[in-house]
């Protein structure tokens, strides 16, 4: 997938067309008896619908390169961050990756920011980056209060990236049981659930932004072309 991203890349470069591309840092997972490096259909999708085209990250190598060529990153959806990067103790409920993933989630993020390039972290992806920033997390939330895969209502902070795409109010999906207990170092909410859980954040200085829910997932929201247009 790589070599196909690079040489569709390539393509655009050579027909003129000033597509933005954005870097998508894959995940791993053992299928099959054997490891594998995935993006899910939906975040391409979306690139497609956006004309945006996606550089897929599997590596240090495929990193530094996106570092030239990308005008944003994605740290998509995925499995639990482990309680260690945050200082807590593993719950029996949490689900992690295998290998090293959350490590590289992180060696990731340290360069995109380095070269001053937007970053949009969805679900997991928000996690992630509150954690990078020395926030914590709730590991467990009660399915009863902020049930899974079911639509609920977000409700925008006043003067937000969020209220500007959403007015007050906007309803979207819900795929996970865990989110932000403690916010990290300058970052701030734009957004909360009706049992008041941290649904949308941006740093206060840095392009980065990040929510809770599955934009990819929804039948239209604006969130990712307000990142592709406006951001990157």
């Amino acid at each position: 997938m790589y070599i196909i991203t690079v040489f569709y890349f390539m393509h655009t470069l050579i027909l003129g067309d000033h597509m933005k591309t954005i870097g998508i840092i894959l995940r791993q997972e053992y299928l099959d008896k054997q490891y594998k490096w995935f993006v899910n259909k939906p975040l391409l999708d979306i690139c497609q619908t956006w004309h945006v085209t996606p550089f897929l990250i599997c590596d240090a190598s495929s990193l530094k390169l996106s570092l030239t060529l990308c005008d944003g990153y994605i740290l998509p959806g995925g499995y639990d961050l482990h309680a260690f990067y945050y200082h807590q103790t593993h719950h029996d409920l949490d689900l992690t990756y295998q290998t090293p993933m959350d490590h590289f989630d992180f060696y990731c993020i340290q360069h995109i920011i380095a070269a001053k390039k937007p970053i949009f972290g969805i679900c997991r992806g928000i996690q992630l980056l509150n954690v990078f920033f020395k926030g914590t997390l709730y590991q467990n939330l009660s399915t009863k209060i902020h049930p899974k895969q079911a639509t609920h209502t977000i409700y925008t902070t006043p003067h937000s990236f969020c209220e500007t795409i959403y007015s007050s109010c906007y309803q979207v999906n819900s795929y996970h049981h865990q989110a932000i207990h403690l916010l990290g170092e300058n970052l701030e909410i734009c957004a909360v659930s009706e049992d008041n859980i941290i649904e949308a954040i941006k740093h206060t200085y840095l392009p980065i932004y990040a929510v809770q829910w599955h934009p990819e997932l929804m039948d239209y929201d604006p969130i990712l072309s307000y990142f592709f247009d406006y951001i990157c």
